[in-house]
């Protein structure tokens, strides 16, 4: 998912390379980025996204499974030689591997070569910012210097311990790069080479699941954040200066609930949503900020949108998307297509909520106003005041009452017919919205001889005075002297015209 969720709320990991001793952070996957998603023709939008459903727990797009064959390929080669860099990096001190003499000395002058690069590189660094092009260049140039400098010292050393912790500095810096560059094929490559040198540092397999997440390759992402989160609490465990490692400093927390929250959302985005919501739960217990927990919840809420239709709920995104970009006609119909895929009675209404609105900003008032009568008049309401049960349901109709007092004013401008404005407002005056109190002033004035029918209707509005601005105040309070004379009632007209003049 892109999550969308517009969603506007965004939680950044900030987590460092504790023991390559950097102050450098790592870059972030943007959650509410929009994916690409693509509806073929004759293909209902609804359908596509449940393809994509079943594509993200079966197989990955040809694209993504270029992006994966890649990386497979480059770590196989790596594997599959018999002096390749993956075999002296996994190796084990107790292995049979025997060192010449003349083979350590090749290694203490190769990993002169990559400790001299490397000085360098960080001189250049020292001395001038990333915007100097050539600089730059010649930063990455050192760096890969370096790198297959120490890459070749290890070759004929691979327990050498500075060597290790040279070449993970190095990798450390490309792979900064390379994310920050979105080169994110290549930055995997250092990383799982890093991976193999420090497997104690959770920063790189969060490094990891954030590259992977960048090429929409869930299953590695979580895989990843997950190893991020298991070894981070591991660390925290065999942390001598901590004499309860069980207990999480607010720090602690942050990353922490990171690294479960983003397993959570690669999750959502393949379509898990009992794993997911369960690893929302998880990060929304440890969250030390209000902020973080409301992070938590909106992606538990997310879910539960349609009962954990999440197919349902990334269509419902995909058409807000384009009826945000002016697609009226594709998004009504899509809007339309989505209510038989949708499981619950509070999605539904939600989207014929939305088609409504749509059909009003394509100049559908009639289509607008009978959708969202039929939604207001089967929602559950209060006995005492007529508000929804439901405080969602509030918008829907609020923005029903909008709709039909705008039509109905527009009958009264453009085309003078009071009987339909009339039938318009007395709709939209049996249920509570903001502009109600003006309604009924509208009423009393179309009804104006019909004297005790138009006091009714001023009287309504004075009820809700507080909602009228001065000018509809003054106005409501002549009206109602003018038509308290008119039936004979000298007192109440003497009263609301005093209260004219005090306005």
């Amino acid at each position: 998912m892109k999550i969308i969720v517009t969603i506007g709320l965004f939680i950044c990991i900030s987590v460092w390379f504790t023991s390559c001793k950097t102050t450098e952070p790592i870059p972030q996957p943007n959650l509410f980025e929009e994916d690409t998603f693509f509806v073929p023709a004759g293909v209902d939008t609804i359908i596509a996204v449940l393809a994509d459903s079943i594509a993200g727990q079966s197989f990955v797009s040809a694209d993504r499974e270029k992006h994966a064959d890649m990386l497979k390929a480059r770590a196989q080669s790596l594997v599959n030689k018999s002096d390749s860099l993956w075999q002296y990096l996994t190796l084990e001190q107790d292995n049979n591997y025997t060192i010449s003499e003349d083979d350590s000395i090749k290694a203490i002058e190769a990993y002169n070569d990559g400790a001299n690069a490397f000085i360098r590189s960080q001189e250049i660094t020292a001395k001038s910012s990333n915007s100097n092009v050539d600089q730059f260049a010649q930063q990455n140039e050192l760096l890969d210097q370096a790198q297959k400098a120490f890459e070749e010292a290890l070759t004929f050393n691979p327990f050498d311990v500075e060597t290790k912790y040279g070449l993970s500095l190095v990798y450390q810096k490309k792979a900064i790069r390379l994310t920050d560059n979105k080169e994110y094929e290549k930055a995997i490559d250092i990383l799982e080479r890093l991976a193999q040198v420090e497997k104690g540092e959770d920063a790189i397999f969060a490094r990891l699941g954030e590259s992977y997440y960048a090429l929409h390759l869930w299953a590695d992402a979580s895989e990843n954040f997950q190893k991020a989160e298991r070894v981070f609490k591991d660390n925290l465990y065999l942390d001598p200066t901590k004499t309860n490692p069980g207990e999480l400093t607010r720090e602690d927390s942050v990353i922490l609930f990171n690294y479960i929250f983003f397993r959570g959302d690669s999750q959502t985005n393949m379509y898990l949503a009992d794993q997911a919501l369960n690893t929302f739960a998880e990060a929304k217990s440890i969250a030390p900020t209000p902020e973080l927990q409301g992070e938590a919840q909106y992606m538990i809420n997310y879910i539960h949108w349609d009962d954990g239709n999440i197919a349902g709920r990334m269509a419902r995104d995909s058409i807000n998307t384009l009826r945000a970009q002016g697609h009226l006609e594709k998004a009504e119909e899509e809007y339309i297509k989505l209510l038989d895929r949708l499981k619950t009675q509070k999605a539904k209404d939600e989207i014929h909520w939305r088609t409504a609105l749509t059909h009003y900003e394509m100049g559908k008032d009639d289509e607008a106003a009978d959708r969202l009568m039929k939604l207001v008049n089967r929602t559950e309401t209060r006995l005492r005041d007529g508000t929804p049960v439901d405080s969602t349901y509030n918008q829907y109709f609020e923005d029903y009452g909008i709709i039909s007092y705008n039509i109905g004013m527009q009958y009264l401008k453009e085309e003078r017919n009071r009987l339909v404005a009339l039938k318009y407002f007395k709709q939209v005056s049996t249920f509570p919205w903001s502009n109600r109190a003006k309604t009924n002033l509208e009423i009393s004035k179309i009804i104006n001889n019909n004297i005790p029918e138009a006091i009714q209707h001023a009287e309504k509005a004075l009820t809700e005075v507080n909602r009228l601005n001065k000018d509809d105040e003054k106005e409501l309070y002549r009206r109602l002297s003018d038509l308290n004379r008119r039936h004979g009632n000298m007192e109440a007209a003497r009263k609301y015209i005093q209260k004219w003049r005090d306005v």
